[in-house]
């Protein structure tokens, strides 16, 4: 809450029953709850004073500028038209492909070589197609 533990507020709870005395302590946490109630209240009925301020100084803002002309408001904007649905159904297009199927089985060739290729054997640079250009 306020990096008060529970052992603290023991504490606190420890020393006002001493200081104040155990006639006076419900008392005075009656009447603390009840102060802390009124604040609370006091401070919803200011934050909503102040959202109703704000949106009546929008609505406001907002009417001189439909009234300038430069806002169009919301009731008189023309509805956007929508295109005309296609006689027929066009065909799907083709993915995009960086690489032709001609690759890729060259690839898959490749990669079945390079399984077949011992770890440790050496491949002679006449022998390895993948530098070619």
């Amino acid at each position: 809450m306020f990096g008060i533990g529970m052992t603290e507020l023991l504490l606190i709870a420890g020393l006002a029953l001493i200081v104040i005395g155990p006639q006076k302590l419900p008392q005075l946490a009656k009447s603390l709850g009840r102060g802390l109630a009124e604040f609370k209240r006091a401070t919803q009925e200011l934050k909503s004073s102040i959202e109703l301020e704000a949106e009546e100084h929008s609505r406001k803002t907002q009417e001189e500028l439909v009234q300038k002309g430069s806002l169009v408001p919301p009731a008189q904007e023309a509805p956007a038209e929508e295109p005309p649905a296609p006689a027929e159904p066009e065909a799907a297009p083709k993915p995009a492909t960086w690489m032709t199927e001609s690759d890729i089985s060259r690839l898959a060739a490749q990669d079945k070589k390079d399984e077949a290729t011992p770890a440790g054997a050496e491949i002679a640079p006449e022998q390895d197609k993948r530098h070619e250009g």
